[in-house]
């Protein structure tokens, strides 16, 4: 059985985010979509004010890479196929919670990330490296106690994927 190397599974989430963040993504309903997403070692709520007092209201997208894993030995010798999943938290402080238009560009939004990799279809990592969308999953589509209460969108997406490699 090969060891664990942690370093395919972090440079598959890192060539997610590098992708999430070259691509355009389409205001809907004249709501701007301006992000820079980042891979982090957790989803954390964060704080709706600046040092200064205002309100932070910065579309966050957080990629958080399970390095939890599932192997399952392939036909060739020696080849295993890697299966792991990735969260993204999508987060954003509303200046008006009950803005139908920006709750519905927000959604719209989440659904389209959510699909940003088409099942199946191996894309490249490095080098020789490949992997492939396996599964999708978008458990929280947002929180409306959380916007409710707090004024804040959050939603949750589960994305697995296979990579392989060679022991």
């Amino acid at each position: 059985m090969p060891t664990f190397d942690p370093a395919p599974i972090t440079a598959i989430g890192d060539k997610i985010i590098t992708d999430i963040n070259a691509a355009t993504w389409t205001p809907t309903g004249g709501v701007a979509l301006t992000f820079t997403a980042r891979r982090v070692f957790f989803l954390a709520e964060y704080q709706p004010t600046k040092a200064d007092g205002s309100v932070d209201d910065t579309l966050r997208v957080d990629l958080l890479v399970n390095e939890d894993f599932d192997e399952e030995l392939a036909d060739r010798s020696n080849d295993c196929e890697r299966f792991f999943t990735v969260a993204l938290g999508v987060q954003k402080i509303l200046a008006d919670r009950t803005s139908k238009a920006e709750v519905d560009a927000l959604v719209a939004f989440v659904n389209a990330l959510a699909r940003f990799y088409d099942l199946e279809s191996p894309f490249v990592v490095s080098g020789t490296q490949r992997a492939r969308c396996r599964k999708r999953e978008i458990p929280v589509i947002y929180a409306p106690d959380e916007l409710d209460r707090n004024g804040r969108f959050f939603s949750v997406i589960h994305l697995t994927f296979s990579g392989w490699y060679t022991d």
